[in-house]
């Protein structure tokens, strides 16, 4: 990406001083490079003497005073489950971005997977090895190839580039978390489980399903407490409106049960979103609003979309991740949908049109 003037940059990682903080090591590393900006240095790269072969050349080793100021930073994380993230910041002004033209976007289609039915992954994911998956691996996968089979959506050639995953959750996999304490116990923690640790963070179902199914476009895993897998429609739907990088995304939401949580199922529920118009009903609005301001968040979907307070039907979304998302299943698409949600964290709607079939 930086072609010529690659040599001449400075570089510097932050997990020698910070250690590894799985889904928080993102933010972490921001952090540090925020405060580097701010106090005009470049830190050194603690506890590397010299660099390994092929290691950038300007990389900022331990011992090495701090450098001069920069005004531009690009923090980078390559992840578990291949989710990769990059951040610019500069402590230039910015000017701010033209307003674009909000795209149209409709949920192609959903679907399910819940632990009382047969996931049949081989046929929906031939290429996959099912053997040593967590449940909510399972379940994700399987509703997510089902959603893009009943769209009709192919994923092939360069639409992999353009198709891609979000997923609300609430927590890791309890099975993949009693694995790795096991693992702890068993080996101690120096020589633990790799597999076992690296299923320590929430995207780790996601990184399966991509996988899996040959999605390397956009993808995120939330967590709001209840309603996370609204959530994920809203930010899926936000971005395919108001970004030209994604054709298709996948969203939705994943639980599994842990046997002493007393009767429920481990499922998925996940719908195609699509930018630009085809068949299935459109999403009208879209909100995000702080916690406990439900209502706030379905009167600013309601006039975003520009529907009367009484026309909607209303879903309140349930407890867990998948909670209220089942409303999809059971809704006849005569009347438009107005899914919402608050938790502890946030709160979110989102607007569904009646089908075009429904006028």
């Amino acid at each position: 990406m930086f072609g010529a003037h690659a040599p001449s940059l400075r570089v510097s990682g932050s997990k020698g001083m910070l250690g590894h903080a799985q889904g928080a090591a993102g933010v972490l590393e921001l952090l540090v490079t925020l405060a580097a900006l701010s106090a005009g240095k470049v830190p050194p790269t603690v506890r590397t003497a010299s660099p390994r072969p092929r290691a950038p050349t300007g990389l900022v080793l331990d011992g090495a005073p701090p450098l001069h100021a920069v005004d531009h930073a690009v923090c980078t994380n390559s992840a578990f489950a291949g989710a990769n993230a990059a951040v610019v910041v500069t402590t230039r002004p910015v000017p701010p971005r033209p307003s674009r033209e909000r795209h149209p976007v409709h949920l192609r289609a959903w679907a399910t997977a819940f632990s009382d039915e047969p996931l049949d992954l081989a046929d929906l994911a031939p290429d996959l090895d099912p053997r040593g998956l967590d449940p909510m691996s399972r379940h994700l996968t399987a509703a997510a190839a089902r959603a893009l089979r009943a769209g009709d959506l192919a994923v092939r050639g360069a639409a992999r580039d353009r198709t891609g995953l979000f997923v609300g959750t609430l927590r890791v996999s309890p099975e993949s978390a009693r694995a790795f304490r096991a693992s702890i116990e068993e080996r101690g923690l120096t020589r633990l489980s790799p597999t076992a640790f690296t299923r320590m963070v929430l995207n780790a179902p996601a990184g399966v399903c991509t996988r899996a199914l040959g999605l390397r476009g956009p993808t995120t895993t939330v967590t709001i407490g209840d309603g996370s897998g609204l959530l994920s429609l809203v930010l899926a739907a936000r971005w395919l409106s108001h970004r030209d990088d994604a054709d298709v995304l996948l969203a939705g939401g994943v639980d599994e049960r842990d046997a002493d949580e007393g009767e429920g199922r481990t499922g998925a529920v996940v719908g195609a979103l699509v930018r630009g118009e085809c068949a299935g009903p459109p999403v009208l609005g879209f909100a995000i609003r702080g916690p406990g301001r439900a209502a706030e968040a379905a009167e600013a979907a309601r006039v975003m979309a520009g529907v009367d307070r009484d026309e909607a039907l209303v879903a309140k979304a349930g407890r867990r991740a998948i909670g209220g998302l089942e409303a999809l299943v059971v809704w006849d698409r005569s009347r438009p949908l107005l899914l919402v949600e608050s938790s502890r964290s946030a709160s979110c709607a989102l607007l569904l049109g009646r089908s075009p079939e429904h006028g």
